[in-house]
């Protein structure tokens, strides 16, 4: 329909769990070429830069080529500075003022951390996805993500990323449990046969998990 916004989005892919990519917490000038073969795997839904240095712009390009979401890391005006596509709030209470200043075409998203009730306000106010998440030395963090997450797939069609940032563990479970999207950082940048492995490796695995769920009885 004319008119209407061209995106990128990060609607979630049909049968498909996507990765949240989040830039390194301080991107060298190699970033945006290890990002461009990540990128080149068809494994991201979108990409989370929090700085708006050289790397950081050149990686937003690298987003533009591949056709895939950038989000800026909790400031608005970030997204503003870098072009971006919306913007990831560590702080799911900034919807409604990150909606107002970016306007209704922008991304927003919302980390809820363990607060169902959060994630649910924030949906309400406008959210385009809600982040679940725990804290990282939790023996039992996957499995808290897992019913989380299939808590708010059975009741809510909003999508819903999990953090898997940091976690050991499996994301096949998570994909299991409907998550639309996860969200990594260190297992595809410090990958020992690079980010674009380290990609397609995450891939595999939540494909497998999507496979065993859709495969229960």
């Amino acid at each position: 329909m004319s008119g209407e916004p061209e995106g990128p989005w990060i609607d979630p892919e049909e049968a498909r769990t996507g990765l949240l990519l989040w830039a390194p917490a301080d991107p060298g000038p190699a970033f945006p070429d290890e990002l461009a073969a990540a990128l080149a795997t068809g494994a991201a839904a979108a990409v989370v830069l929090g700085a708006a240095d050289p790397a950081s712009r050149a990686a937003r390009e690298r987003c533009r080529s591949s056709g895939v979401a950038c989000l800026a890391l909790d400031d608005p005006e970030l997204a503003r500075t870098l072009r971006a596509d919306g913007v990831h709030l560590g702080d799911a209470a900034g919807v409604p003022e990150a909606r107002r200043r970016l306007g209704t075409g922008a991304l927003v998203g919302a980390d809820c951390g363990r607060s169902r009730h959060a994630a649910m306000v924030a949906g309400e106010e406008g959210a385009d996805y809600v982040m679940f998440g725990v804290e990282p030395d939790r023996h039992d963090a996957v499995p808290l993500l897992a019913e989380l997450c299939g808590w708010w797939t059975g009741l809510f069609v909003l999508p819903c990323a999990v953090d898997l940032r940091g976690l050991d563990g499996d994301p096949a479970a998570l994909a299991g449990a409907g998550a639309d999207f996860v969200a990594v950082r260190e297992a595809v940048w410090q990958h020992p046969a690079g980010a674009a492995r380290g990609a397609l490796e995450l891939r595999r695995r939540l494909d497998e998990g999507l496979g065993q769920r859709q495969g229960s009885p």
